[in-house]
């Protein structure tokens, strides 16, 4: 089956009212693409090739890392890589349940994001978008509803 076009799926939400349908819309679009060489992602110390379940990945660039922890429990979340060379992103072992962790990195290279040990969170957006963006979270850490991050100041 081929995938749609995300223009058409985004421009399609934009005109319904309704927060489930715009949500089960946007679920079809849920993937795991690679463009580029040398990306990688491992859940706990296997390497897979497969969609994972609850977060979908996309990776365009060359030589990034994402690392999950084994039996991670994710739901609508998205890591996003767009045009960056040497980005790692790791999350730490947790017990908790994470929904809604939206990370977009974009516009630099050699950006990291570390996420600590029983972090949980319900809401979450990590904007990365300059050379050498750092962001770590550290143990034991909860975050709300609507948190948006940005370790820039988004200007040009």
């Amino acid at each position: 089956m081929r995938k749609p076009n995300k223009f058409w799926i985004h421009l399609a939400c934009c005109f319904i009212p309704s927060r489930r349908l715009r949500h089960k819309l946007r679920r079809v679009e849920k993937h795991f693409e690679f463009i580029g060489k040398n990306n990688r992602v491992f859940i706990g110390d296997v390497e897979v090739f497969n969609p994972v379940r609850g977060i979908a990945i996309n990776i365009i660039g060359d030589n990034n890392i994402i690392k999950l922890p084994a039996g991670l429990k994710i739901h609508n979340s998205n890591i996003f890589i767009n045009r960056v060379n040497n980005c790692c992103i790791s999350i730490a072992p947790t017990e908790k349940t994470l929904y809604c962790l939206n990370i977009s990195a974009c516009c630099g290279n050699n950006q990291k994001l570390t996420i600590g040990s029983n972090f949980q969170c319900w809401g979450v957006g990590i904007q990365m978008n300059e050379e050498n963006a750092s962001v770590e979270i550290g143990d034991d850490c909860l975050f709300s509803n609507s948190i948006s991050i940005w370790p820039t100041d988004g200007h040009a």
